[in-house]
């Protein structure tokens, strides 16, 4: 796909990469966003344990090269024949893919995690009620 958008005179606007574990899933996504005449084109990505590489598009789009190596980076996605792998920002003492360790704070703020709040603020209302 990204072999015809290149011959088609498209661009590469970014690459969106982002975990499904957050969501319960094992599994990461890449997004590719083209554009082709004024128009975006997105094509999605799914990287599994089986399926966990991505071929470098970066000998068909120069500027993939950073995007590719944030995503290496930050998400520890692996990039076949990534002609420059260096680290972008991070410290090479930390871990690859630092990123999958966090947790969104709406996963962190959502019911599941408040439940001991709500266990003893009903314990104190039956306290009350005896």
């Amino acid at each position: 796909a990204a072999t015809a958008l290149q011959g088609a005179h498209a661009r590469l606007c970014m690459i969106t990469a982002y975990n499904l574990k957050q969501l319960g899933e094992q599994q990461q996504e890449l997004c590719y966003h083209f554009e082709l005449q004024g128009v975006v084109y997105n094509i999605t990505v799914t990287l599994t344990a089986e399926h966990n590489t991505v071929p470098s598009i970066t000998p068909l789009f120069a500027n993939a090269d950073w995007h590719e190596r944030e995503m290496m980076e930050l998400y520890g996605i692996r990039v076949a024949n990534q002609p420059n792998p260096r680290r972008l920002f991070l410290d090479e003492e930390l871990d690859a893919g630092i990123l999958n360790e966090a947790v969104p704070l709406s996963i962190m703020m959502n019911g599941a995690c408040t439940t001991d709040l709500w266990e003893r603020i009903l314990k104190e209302k039956e306290g009350e009620r005896a």
